[in-house]
C-alpha cells in the first residue's frame, strides 16, 4: 500500500481521490499497485465529504510523515504549490503535478532538486491533460527525432472558436457561454490571451530539446481579436480556425533550432486536427522515422487530467529512481531558438475595400508575390494570401506599409 497526499482538493485534485478509491481494484490488478490518500492539504472545510477526514490545513503534516512517499501537486498558480513542491522533493518525496504554470515557469530548477535529491517530479497531466502526449514522447518516440509538432492545447479556446465556426456565435456570446458551461474561468485571460498553451507549448519544447524554454521566449497570440467574420472567411476558403502551438525544429551540421509560435490559424478542414471540436485537444507529431502520429482526446476535466496523474503515480513506483531515468533540462543555448522574426509563415491578409489591384502590389511589394481571392463578404472587403512562404519580420514590415484604415486581419495558413 502507498500512501500518498494530495496538496489541493479542487476539481482535479477531487478527481485523483476518486480514482484512487474507485478504480483500487483495476489500478492493482494492472499495475500491481494500490494508494492509500493518508492526507489532502487544503484551507477549506469539506463537511460530509468522503475524504473529511484526510483534510489537513498544516503542510509539515505531510512533509515530516516518513510514510508518505509521494505527494501530488493540483494547487494551481506559482506561489504557495512552488513552496510546497521544494518542500516535498527536499523531503525526498516523488512529486506529480498537473500544474502547467509552475512546471514551465520553474520546471528547470524543480527537476534539478528532484535529481538531486534522488526523486521524481513528474508533469504529464501538466500538458494536454487526459491525453498520453509526454510519456509518448518521453518513451514512446524515444528513437525518433522530433520534427514539427502542432497542437490544438486550450480547450476553451477551442470551444470559442467552433461557436464562431459552427454556430455563428459572436466571441463574447461564445465566450459567455463556455463560462457557463465552466470550461473558462470567470477571468478567461489565461486562456484567450494564448497563455496556457504558450505555458504547455514551453514544456513540450523543453522536454523535446532538454533546455529550458521560459514561456517569455515564445511569441504568443491568443483569439480575443478574432471576430465571426473571420470564421465566415475560414469556411469560403474550405478552412477551420484554430489556437495551435506550433513546434518546428532546423538543422544545420550539428546543431539544431527551434522555432516556435502560439497563433489563431486557419487549417483545412481536412487536416488532422481538425477532428478536435469544442473543449477536445488534439496533437499531430511528425517525428523520424515513424513520420506522422496523432493524439486525441480532453485536454481538461477532472477525470482526464486526475487519469494523467495516475498514470505518473503508478510510473513513478513501479520504477525505482536511477540517474538514467532521472530527468533534467539544461539551460537553453543563446542560438537555440529561431527568433519570431526569422520563422517561415503563410499568411492569409484581410482588408477593406477600395484599394486597386496596382495600390496592393505597391504598398505590399514586400511581400514578394500574393493571390487575391474572392471574399464571402462581397463589396466589403478583400483577400489575399501571401505565395510563397516568408518570414514573420518580412510580412509585418510588409503589413506596415499599408494604409492603417484599410487593414483588418492577417491569419497564418498551417502548412
Amino acid at each position: 500500500m502507498i500512501k500518498i497526499a494530495i496538496m489541493g482538493y479542487g476539481v482535479v485534485g477531487g478527481g485523483v481521490a476518486y480514482l484512487c478509491r474507485e478504480k483500487r481494484e483495476s489500478l492493482e490488478r494492472k499495475s500491481g499497485l494500490s494508494f492509500s490518500v493518508k492526507y489532502i492539504l487544503d484551507q477549506k472545510a469539506f463537511p460530509g465529504d468522503p475524504w473529511a477526514d484526510r483534510i489537513v490545513t498544516d503542510p509539515d503534516s505531510i512533509f515530516e510523515d516518513p510514510e508518505v512517499s509521494l505527494v501530488v501537486e493540483t494547487m494551481g498558480g506559482i506561489t504557495a504549490a512552488y513552496e510546497y513542491t521544494k518542500r516535498a522533493l527536499l523531503a525526498k518525496k516523488h512529486v506529480v503535478t498537473s500544474n502547467k504554470e509552475l512546471v514551465s515557469h520553474h520546471g528547470k530548477e524543480l527537476l534539478d532538486l528532484a535529481y538531486r535529491q534522488g526523486v521524481y517530479y513528474r508533469y504529464e497531466a501538466a500538458v494536454g491533460g487526459g491525453i498520453p502526449l509526454l510519456v509518448t514522447l518521453r518513451e514512446a518516440l524515444a528513437a525518433n527525432d522530433i520534427l514539427r509538432l502542432d497542437g490544438i492545447l486550450n480547450g476553451t479556446c477551442n470551444y470559442i472558436l467552433t461557436k464562431l465556426s459552427y454556430e455563428d456565435m459572436r466571441f463574447d456570446e461564445a465566450l459567455t457561454q463556455a463560462q457557463r458551461l465552466g470550461y473558462a474561468e470567470r477571468n478567461p485571460e489565461a486562456d484567450v490571451e494564448g497563455l496556457d498553451a504558450g505555458r504547455k507549448l514551453a514544456i513540450l519544447a523543453s522536454m523535446v530539446s532538454g533546455e529550458w524554454v521560459h514561456p517569455e521566449k515564445i511569441h504568443i497570440e491568443g483569439i480575443s481579436h478574432i471576430d465571426r467574420e473571420d470564421a465566415e472567411v475560414a469556411a469560403s476558403l474550405g478552412k477551420e480556425l484554430k489556437l495551435v502551438s506550433m513546434l518546428r525544429t532546423k538543422k544545420s551540421g550539428d546543431k539544431t533550432q527551434y522555432g516556435l509560435l502560439v497563433a489563431p490559424v486557419l487549417i483545412d478542414s481536412e487536416h488532422n486536427l481538425s477532428i478536435a471540436q469544442g473543449v477536445y485537444n488534439a496533437v499531430q507529431i511528425t517525428a523520424d522515422p515513424v513520420e506522422d502520429i496523432l493524439l486525441y482526446g480532453p485536454g481538461a476535466g477532472a477525470l482526464p487530467t486526475a487519469s494523467a496523474v495516475l498514470g505518473d503515480m503508478i510510473e513513478v513506483c513501479n520504477h525505482e529512481w536511477t540517474e538514467e531515468r532521472g530527468e533534467q533540462w539544461t539551460d537553453l543555448k543563446e542560438d537555440r531558438l529561431i527568433a519570431y522574426g526569422d520563422q517561415e509563415v503563410r499568411a492569409l491578409i484581410r482588408i477593406k475595400s477600395g484599394l486597386s489591384s496596382g495600390d496592393l502590389s505597391s504598398h505590399l511589394r514586400d511581400l514578394g508575390g500574393f493571390e487575391l481571392l474572392e471574399s464571402p463578404l462581397e463589396g466589403e472587403e478583400l483577400i489575399l494570401t501571401t505565395n510563397p512562404k516568408l518570414r514573420e519580420g518580412r510580412l509585418e514590415s510588409a503589413i506596415s506599409e499599408l494604409p492603417e484604415e484599410y487593414f483588418i486581419r492577417v491569419l497564418r495558413l498551417l502548412d
